[in-house]
């Protein structure tokens, strides 16, 4: 069974929370003490049934420690892909990058959707949704949310 993440209405509004969850433990600098129960409690708040709730944080405790693992590598943008996104769009990706909600593969394939786009430089809102649905992959894709 998949978890069908991007077709989940609240998806946006549960990777907005992850997100500042990872964000505000980056700055806290102590990605060892991260505060699952507080990041479930938002995950609930927002109106996520238990499941998929635990298969987000299942994911994220993933994706925490591959990302306190392996180190950021610069990836700079062809001029012609500046062309593709808007300054704040382009920061949006780099942050789900920094935070390591957002791999290198991750990044790369929102870059080759948003070319595909009729209507550039994207901006911010479409990116997000690009993004959205390449990290929905992404926990499909490493077996969170799958029956085994």
């Amino acid at each position: 069974m998949e978890t069908g993440l991007q077709h989940n209405p609240l998806w946006p509004s549960a990777l907005g929370a992850v997100q500042a969850h990872f964000r505000r433990w980056k700055e806290q600098g102590d990605g060892s003490r991260r505060r699952w129960t507080a990041l479930a409690g938002d995950l609930t708040a927002l109106g996520l049934d238990n499941a998929t709730r635990d298969i987000l944080l299942g994911w994220a405790d993933s994706r925490a420690s591959q990302a306190l693992s392996e180190p950021l590598r610069l990836r700079l943008l062809h001029p012609m892909e500046r062309e593709l996104l808007t300054t704040e769009a382009y920061g949006y990706l780099l942050d789900l990058y920094r935070l390591g909600l957002l791999g290198i593969l991750g990044l790369e394939q929102v870059l080759e959707a948003t070319a595909t786009l009729t209507r550039l430089p994207a901006m911010r809102e479409q990116v997000e949704i690009l993004a959205q649905r390449v990290v929905s992959e992404s926990v499909s894709a490493q077996g969170f949310g799958t029956a085994h």
